[in-house]
């Protein structure tokens, strides 16, 4: 693993090195597509100086700063950088830290800000690392504006967990991570329902946001009115829109005590088998738009990661295949691994599962519930960079607009992380992340998959630059 990592950074040291502080750049004669929802800006100049954007006039007004650096702009369009509300950018066995694979494939793809969603307090400090040589110039990577803490219950899911065994446990866990400097706590399946509202409570106390999956013990209505910032993979969304809640939740936690006991463990498997074909034969519009009104209420953002759960439960989608192009840029031991069926759930009605789910990504945009475009990416059949384009394209193929979807990974997460003054949009004054396409986005959102050049913290990387990015990947991981 040690010369797989200095291979990496071998292949791709050049993009990373500082740069002296490049002279003003300026974009003539491009189409602004801001994100705020204003109509597209034709022939626009826009100067960057430094990380900001200086000003934006129409091109026949410009005037050009000296010693500027001018770009002929003219047939494309510029967009806000997007981000990825969802990644992992630490695995659990070395090389623990991701980032010196996944931050050229974020950048070549536009992806100019992340959510890491596991960050434990080992790893805190390379994080601090990371955001620091962004923030300076001497890592080209994405902004990683918010880093989460994961607890559960005993026993924990996943290496690296924080065990969660009573109210008390909780309290403590939150003060440290408090003071740590973490930006949230990641609620996970399995905390009891004491723990979860002493989190909600210690949370609240600290002003530090929770954020993550409903645990099995909470309704989604409950996490929602208790403060969950946000919730992701639309975890026990489903089971809300049921018109037989109660009576199935009931069952699902008799039958999950039952499993402890190994007398009764077999029949309460086969019970548990019942709960999602009743749960998609129970869906009712009417309990889904009251649900959704609660989220909106509470201002609960959601983070569907649907291209995540297409690869789970919908594994023989013609587009989910180990022969995918961008898989170039993934490890040949990690495509293997990938084609494990432990990475699929196969059984009765699993892709009418991810079909409800999509639906109802799309109901809640209609219905004005926040939503964010995440990933998951550190999952199987999942790139990084790559599968935020494909996850806006479902978010269209659910009834969004292609503008709408486009927020989902601009505005929204600007908004959603109070950046709302620096990100997320096209405007004087903010900061330069910024995406430079070759076509439209809003005539077809596959178009954010054309890119002509990136603008990260105001460092302007050509499409040949970003070519070489993926190569060096691309010829490290073979």
């Amino acid at each position: 693993m040690r010369v797989l990592a200095m291979l990496l950074f071998v292949a791709i040291a050049s993009p990373l090195t500082a740069s002296p502080k490049s002279p003003p750049l300026v974009l003539a004669h491009v189409t602004i597509i801001d994100a705020t929802g204003a109509a597209p800006r034709p022939d626009m100049a826009v100067v960057i100086d430094g990380n900001r954007i200086v000003s934006i006039t129409p091109s026949a007004k410009l005037r050009v700063p000296r010693g500027a650096r001018v770009i002929d702009a003219a047939g494309k369009f510029l967009i806000p950088g997007l981000w990825d509300m969802h990644v992992h950018l630490f695995s659990h066995t070395p090389p623990r830290s991701n980032a010196d694979r996944w931050f050229p494939l974020f950048i070549a793809n536009g992806v100019t800000g992340v959510r890491d969603m596991f960050t434990n307090f080992d790893d805190f400090e390379r994080l601090r690392q990371l955001r620091a040589g962004v923030e300076d110039g001497t890592i080209a990577g994405p902004r990683v504006a918010a880093a989460g803490l994961m607890v559960d219950g005993v026993p924990v899911e996943w290496p690296g967990a924080i065990p969660i065994a009573n109210a008390g446990d909780a309290r403590k866990v939150v003060r440290e991570a408090k003071q740590r400097g973490l930006d949230f706590i990641k609620v996970y399946d399995s905390l009891s329902r004491d723990s979860y509202f002493a989190i909600a409570a210690a949370a609240k106390k600290e002003r530090i946001a929770f954020a993550g999956h409903v645990p099995g013990a909470i309704t989604a209505a409950e996490a929602s009115k208790a403060g969950q910032k946000s919730i992701e993979h639309l975890t026990r969304v489903l089971m809300g829109c049921s018109s037989r809640e109660a009576e199935l939740d009931g069952i699902v936690q008799n039958a999950r005590t039952a499993l402890r006991d190994p007398a009764t463990r077999e029949a309460a498997g086969k019970q548990l088998a019942t709960i999602l074909p009743a749960i998609l034969d129970s869906f009712s519009e009417s309990r889904a738009n009251a649900l959704f009104a609660t989220f909106r209420e509470q201002h609960t953002w959601h983070v569907p990661t649907l291209v995540h759960l297409r690869s789970k439960y919908d594994p023989d989608n013609a587009r989910i295949t180990v022969d995918m192009p961008n898989l170039q840029y993934v490890a040949a031991n990690e495509r293997e691994a990938w084609k494990s069926d432990r990475n699929v759930v196969r059984r009765p009605r699993a892709q009418e599962l991810y079909a409800r789910m999509a639906g109802v990504a799309g109901m809640m945009s209609k219905a004005h519930v926040g939503i964010l475009a995440g990933t998951d990416v550190g999952n199987p059949y999942l790139v990084p960079g790559f599968s935020l384009h494909d996850e806006l394209a479902i978010f269209v193929e659910q009834g969004m607009t292609p503008l709408q979807a486009l927020q989902t990974a601009t505005r929204n997460p600007a908004r959603f992380l109070g950046l709302s003054d620096s990100l997320g949009t096209v405007e004087a004054g903010k900061l330069a992340d910024l995406v430079l396409l070759d076509a439209d986005p809003l005539a077809d959102i596959h178009n954010t998959q054309r890119i002509a050049a990136v603008i990260a913290n105001g460092r302007y990387f050509s499409k040949e630059t970003l070519q070489k990015m993926l190569d060096g990947v691309a010829a490290a991981v073979r």
